[in-house]
């Protein structure tokens, strides 16, 4: 399975991959924010946002209550980064 790089509706945000990681890295430079950033933003902790941009964290064992997290902290949708 070969996954491709897709655009996001109403940010034109492109997500390479159509990775989860992908997103939310993407969305985070896009908002010039480093990886602390996004933890302190988030209330995380820098070596799980670390952990899931770099794709070690498996989608599915990422807990609902951090992809809100991260999705608030990126002004985001949670769609827009598991879709």
């Amino acid at each position: 399975l070969t996954l491709t790089a897709f655009t996001v509706p109403r940010t034109g945000l492109t997500c390479g991959g159509g990775a989860m990681n992908n997103c939310i890295k993407a969305y985070r430079k896009k908002q010039g924010l480093t990886q602390i950033d996004l933890a302190n933003r988030a209330g995380l902790n820098i070596r799980q946002i670390q952990k899931i941009e770099n794709g070690e964290a498996q989608t599915e064992n990422v807990t609902l209550k951090t992809i809100q997290a991260i999705a608030q902290a990126l002004n985001a949708k949670i769609d827009d980064l598991i879709s």
